[in-house]
């Protein structure tokens, strides 16, 4: 199971690796390592049926590193292993006991914890990209939906939006998604709650303001969304 969610995770990976070079292949390969040392010590410590030969720590690195801003020091992923490996997943009981998602409890810690080290919008503003250097949404927030002419749709769907090293590459994380369809790992009544949520809540606020809110196709194409609906919210424990 582990090794097909890491396959339909690696488009997006790779495709980030891509646009944003050795920072995020820095980052990527700084997870994994942390991830799967944690992994390996804690269940010595604490013997488990969750076994780091499962690979869990992996896909949970993955899906770390996606979350996190272009240029992330390396002490900010040595703590997000911990929060994760260790407080998330293993003093849980380990895979299949956690109540919450260990990736997502250890983003909510470090971004409350040091907010302007998990800021996308400023770890992005010296890189010389031919996009709009600030997150959609914040923009549409401060500027109101006026500000959607900004983007390109297309540019979005395609992850050239500034958002973490991976969890804005819509369409490369769709064709993960759509592969753990096709093999059975999820099943599509998750995903389509996720996305059809979004698009009608976007659409109601839209209907009553419309130059406040955003129009529903612009809050799906930007940031985690498809992200969210096929790898965190269909994730097996929780």
């Amino acid at each position: 199971m582990q090794r097909n969610w890491i396959l339909a995770l690696l488009p997006a990976v790779l495709i980030s690796v891509g646009y944003f070079g050795i920072p995020a292949l820095r980052s990527y390969l700084l997870s994994i390592g942390v991830f799967l040392l944690l992994d390996i010590v804690t269940s010595r410590i604490v013997p488990s049926k969750d076994l780091p030969g499962n690979l869990s720590s992996i896909t949970f690195a993955l899906l770390f590193a996606m979350l996190l801003p272009y240029q992330t020091p390396w002490w900010i992923i040595l703590v997000g292993g911990f929060i994760t490996i260790v407080i998330g997943k293993r003093l849980f009981g380990g895979l299949g006991a956690y109540p919450v998602h260990p990736v997502l409890l250890c983003f909510a810690m470090l971004l409350v914890s040091w907010p302007q080290r998990m800021d996308y919008t400023a770890a992005m503003v010296s890189l010389d990209w031919a996009v709009p250097v600030i997150e959609p949404l914040r923009l549409i927030k401060t500027q109101g939906s006026g500000a959607q002419s900004v983007y390109h749709l297309l540019d979005l769907f395609l992850g050239k939006q500034v958002a973490g090293i991976g969890n804005g590459m819509g369409l490369f994380l769709l064709i993960g998604g759509i592969y753990l369809l096709v093999i059975r790992q999820i099943t599509w009544h998750i995903p389509a709650s996720f996305l059809l949520g979004t698009f009608g809540t976007a659409w109601i606020l839209y209907q009553m303001n419309p130059g406040q809110f955003a129009t529903p196709l612009f809050h799906i194409l930007s940031g985690s969304t498809f992200l969210g609906a096929f790898f965190l919210a269909t994730e097996h424990t929780t």
